[in-house]
């Protein structure tokens, strides 16, 4: 079983380097990863790269092969987010990189809805990623959070061929 989490996280740590994303702390998840891109530099594809990182990681994990389970499917369930984030190293003996700000409520309640090895963008990230024409993306719906406010999502679905348009 060490082994089979060994060589995902070995895909995983490849996509997020490939990307520049990072992994931060994430208490409000269980069982899973929070991710973050573009919060260290000023970089303007953020966005893209976070969508062009979750397309590859659906690839890869469709493709996994256990090497202690033969026959086991590894499931993700994708949501993204684009906002302004605050960020600091936290703690002293086991230090976990954090970000805070109105974004995290937000990813979690899309995240609550979303479904099984689906790319779910925000409202927010949509409108960073449609001005590259580079994704095919599908109408979702909304989102309802907790204080009434609804937010909009988008299905991530695929990387578009530059030389393709229609």
């Amino acid at each position: 079983m060490v082994a089979t989490f060994e060589s995902l996280h070995a895909v995983f740590d490849k996509i997020f380097t490939k990307f520049n994303i990072q992994e931060v702390s994430n208490r409000g998840c269980k069982d899973s990863m929070m991710l973050a891109a573009g919060h260290l530099s000023s970089d303007e594809r953020h966005a893209e790269k976070m969508c062009d990182a979750a397309l590859e990681l659906v690839t890869e994990l469709l493709q996994f092969k256990s090497p202690a389970i033969p026959n086991a499917s590894f499931n993700a369930y994708i949501t993204i987010h684009s906002g302004k984030v605050m960020s600091s190293l936290m703690g002293s003996v086991l230090p976990r990189y954090c970000i805070f700000g109105d974004v995290i409520p937000t990813i979690n309640a899309l995240h609550a809805s979303n479904k099984e090895m689906q790319i779910m963008i925000s409202q927010a990230t949509y409108q960073l990623i449609r001005p590259s024409g580079s994704f095919s993306v599908g109408k979702g719906g909304q989102v309802k959070m907790k204080n009434s406010k609804k937010v909009d999502y988008y299905w991530l679905r695929a990387k578009i061929d530059p030389g393709y348009r229609k």
